[in-house]
Order: C-alpha cells, then structure tokens, then sequence
C-alpha cells in the first residue's frame, strides 16, 4: 500500500472527514485503484475518484431534515459497470471494487411516421400500438408524460420527465434501499465531441415488486416502480426502445 493511501485512509479512520463520505475505488480484476470514478450521492453532491481511486464526497446538500442516515453513492467509469454502495452514515468509509464491463452504445432516434408513438425528450422510447394514451404533465421547470397498465383490476404507471433543473442522475434513495436485488448497467451516445452518459438501473423491492430507472446524468428520466412482474415485462419493453433524439 502507498504511503499516500495509507495517510488517506488513516485520515477516515481518524475522523478527519466526519460529515463526509470518503473511500477507495479499485479494479475487481486487477486491483488497482481507479482514476476519473464519477462518483454520485444524493443531493447532487459528486466528487470524482483522483489518480489513486480515491474520493471525498462533499458534504450533502439538498437533503430533508428528515432524510435517513443511510445514502446510496453510485459509481460509474466507461469501461466498467455502475455499482451502488450504501453509506450507512454520513461519515461513511467506502471500499469499492468495480467489474469490468463495455458501456452499451444507444442508437440515433430514426424518424417514425405519424401519428408518432413515443415519449420522452433526448431520450426517446416508443410505444406500442396497444398502449394507452400517455398522459403529460408540467410545472414551472419541468414536464414529462405518465403512460398507464392496467392488469388484474390494478392500475400501473411508468413516467417520463425532463426538465433544465430535472433530476440527480440515478434513482432516488429508497429504490436502493428497500430492494433486495438491484443491476445496473451504463449506457452512452456519442455525437462530434460530447458524450451522453446514462445509467439502467432496476431491482426488486422487499414486498416482490420492481422498478426500474433508465436516465444521464442531468436532465431526464424514465422511471416506474412497485410494478409487478406483468406491468414491468410491459414497461420494459418500452424503456428497451431507447434510442436519443439529436437535437445539438
């Protein structure tokens, strides 16, 4: 272990960094540290790994008096798959190994005939020729449209929104911490110069019922959650359209 890190983690240890979440990010397969680690907690409070994998994450903002001591940080690198920890407190130490994975690549949007059948702003996901009339939504910063199942006599939605001022790049904290199985994976769209960094995420909550969470860093997301299996196989097949909409 470097002298560096060993002071680092000494500094955890000691708590130097209380109020904050601290921790080393590393290669599962080769177990070495991992620069450039973007690294998310709630709040849009992200800090990003430096050459040694380390990281400090700022101090929460944006978070209710009444928000839990528990916070999901998720990890996300091209060239590995996203991982979510869970800071069990704010002063949290966090040891994090990441797996080898590609980022998969979204298509450009293709033009669909009219009348078209799709939701969503950059990202776009089509609708099926059964599907119900999506319903929008709007206030002052943001909009979106919620599309509806009905299965069993239940009623299940998914929702879109997109907004300047819309979203905090994963799900929020209680997807992650009433689930007892969650995946995720990484998804980007390249145009000229910029690229678009997205995260899947889905789980499975404690009662049986799924969600899942499709969106980039900033911006919009699609999302439905205590789906059961009917309405998420549903869902899914929507949120597996995505394809973005050039519009830079």
């Amino acid at each position: 272990m470097s002298s560096h890190l060993s002071q680092f983690l000494i500094l955890i240890v000691c708590g130097s960094l209380e109020g904050q979440v601290a921790g080393v990010v590393t290669s599962s397969q080769t177990g070495k540290p991992i620069p450039k680690v973007l690294v998310m907690g709630e709040g849009l409070n992200w800090a990003e790994t430096n050459e040694n994998g380390e990281f400090i994450l700022p101090k929460a903002r944006f978070r209710g008096d009444k928000a839990p001591d528990q916070m999901p940080v998720t990890f996300r690198v091209d060239g590995y798959r996203p991982a979510t920890q869970i800071a069990q407190s704010a002063s949290a130490s966090l040891k994090v190994e990441l797996v080898d994975a590609p980022t998969r690549e979204v298509p450009p949007c293709k033009e669909l005939p009219l009348p078209r059948r799709n939701v969503g702003s950059m990202m776009h996901f089509t609708l099926g020729s059964s599907s119900s009339t999506p319903r929008p939504f709007s206030d002052v910063d943001y909009a979106g449209e919620v599309i509806e199942f009905q299965y069993a006599g239940k009623t299940f939605v998914m929702r879109t929104m997109y907004g300047p001022l819309c979203c905090a790049g994963h799900p929020l904290a209680g997807r992650y911490l009433n689930s007892i199985s969650t995946v995720e994976t990484a998804w980007s769209f390249q145009v000229g110069d910029r690229l678009i960094q997205g995260l899947d995420s889905r789980g499975t909550s404690a009662d049986g019922t799924h969600w899942r969470w499709v969106g980039p860093l900033l911006g919009e997301f699609a999302e439905y959650e205590g789906a059961n299996a009917e309405a998420a196989k549903y869902f899914d097949s929507i949120l597996d359209t995505l394809c973005i909409a050039r519009r830079f």
